[in-house]
């Protein structure tokens, strides 16, 4: 149909073997925070095809490689979702748009132990927000009570 020009199913496939394979790179792996940016939010977008083969295609991926936070558009209505345990271990944030009032800019901020994000509407108040801070793990260390 339509030549494969929309068969998003199989691009999806292929997005997720890429995405694997650079999730498995030493980089990756180094990073002190993990990020990832999709357009159609594999949760809290419906229950339709589309967010449904996100789901299976790439959410064993973020739980596997750790992701610390997924940004995503496309339902045109801004949320922040924390991490929900059988769900997904990672917050999700939804830009919002097009119109007038909906729009969001993002705004992301880290260093080597914390990711700061907000949202900001275009009005330019706030209407969401998340840290995301790495946890220090002391090897062979004891520390006085």
């Amino acid at each position: 149909m339509y030549a494969g020009v929309v068969d998003f199913d199989s691009y999806r496939r292929e997005q997720a073997a890429w995405l694997e394979k650079e999730m498995q790179t030493p980089a990756f792996k180094k990073a002190p925070f993990r990020v990832v940016m999709m357009h159609i939010p594999h949760f809290y977008s419906g229950d339709w095809h589309g967010p449904l083969h996100c789901r299976e295609l790439f959410a064993p991926l973020f739980d596997q490689y750790k992701v610390d936070i997924v940004i995503s558009g496309h339902t045109h209505k801004f949320g922040v979702f924390a991490p929900e345990k059988g769900k997904h271990s990672y917050p999700i944030i939804i830009g919002g748009g097009p119109k007038d009032g909906n729009r969001t800019l993002i705004k992301v901020k880290a260093n080597q132990q914390e990711l700061s994000l907000k949202m900001l509407k275009d009005d330019g108040s706030e209407v969401g927000n998340y840290i995301v801070k790495k946890i220090a793990i002391l090897m062979g260390t004891s520390l006085p009570c």
